[in-house]
């Protein structure tokens, strides 16, 4: 099956190119096929944690990290290796 990708990310969204765009979630008329996160960030002013994909635009912007949730952000750092466990 071929699918589309978000036209901002370019990431697949596991939408079948030849599916009706009436019955295509995320998809937005005059722009084209969005992701999930796309969709809630640019049509529905939704921010979006960049690793857990939960909606953070009601949390305490001190427990942020632009979007992100700051345990998370802290968490793939200390996975990569880019800091240290304390």
């Amino acid at each position: 099956m071929i699918t589309e990708k978000c036209v901002t990310c370019d990431v697949d969204t596991r939408v079948a190119v030849n599916r009706n765009v009436e019955f295509r979630p995320f998809y937005v008329i005059g722009v084209g096929q969005l992701c999930r996160d796309c969709y809630l960030k640019t049509v529905k002013n939704v921010m979006v944690c960049g690793y857990c994909g939960e909606d953070t635009s009601n949390e305490d912007p001190s427990m942020l990290y632009a979007q992100d949730h700051i345990d998370c952000t802290l968490e793939v750092l200390r996975r990569t290796n880019r800091i240290k466990p304390l």
